[in-house]
């Protein structure tokens, strides 16, 4: 059985290099059918191949690529969906070179068959606070 490391970096590093490449085919193919992207603004909500589409072609748009550097995930599966979460940074890059990241984390379902990996979902939030103790503030 495939390590959880390696599915996921195999999902989010296809992910990553469609958005550089502002590809939009090979970014909603990295999505399972009805897959759910959450992003970091409110209502930042895509699910679905369609609405996927519509999201990833408006962030293209812009100025600037979106990508992401993870840690090592957290996780389990039942052979066929992986689910984890990983310390993050976006890395946003734009097109006159100038890089910004922001600290963050991901959390997501992979699916996983004989035609490759696929995300179910990805959730792009904030990261966890530095200790339990940060929780009650």
């Amino acid at each position: 059985m495939a390590l959880l490391t390696d599915v996921v970096d195999e999902a989010l590093s296809a992910l990553v290099q469609a958005l550089r490449e502002r590809d939009l085919a090979a970014a909603c193919a990295c999505f399972a059918e009805h897959g759910i992207l959450c992003g970091t603004v409110e209502g930042e909500v895509a699910a679905g191949q369609a609405a996927l589409g519509a999201f990833f072609a408006a962030v293209f748009a812009h100025p600037r690529t979106v990508g992401w550097r993870w840690g090592t995930p957290v996780g389990d599966t039942d052979g066929l969906a992986w689910w984890f979460v990983a310390p993050a940074v976006i890395v946003l890059i734009g097109d006159d070179g100038q890089v910004e990241e922001i600290p963050a984390r991901l959390t997501g379902v992979v699916l996983r068959d004989e035609t490759g990996s696929h995300l179910a979902l990805l959730e792009v939030g904030e990261p966890h606070p530095a200790s339990s103790a940060d929780l009650t503030r």
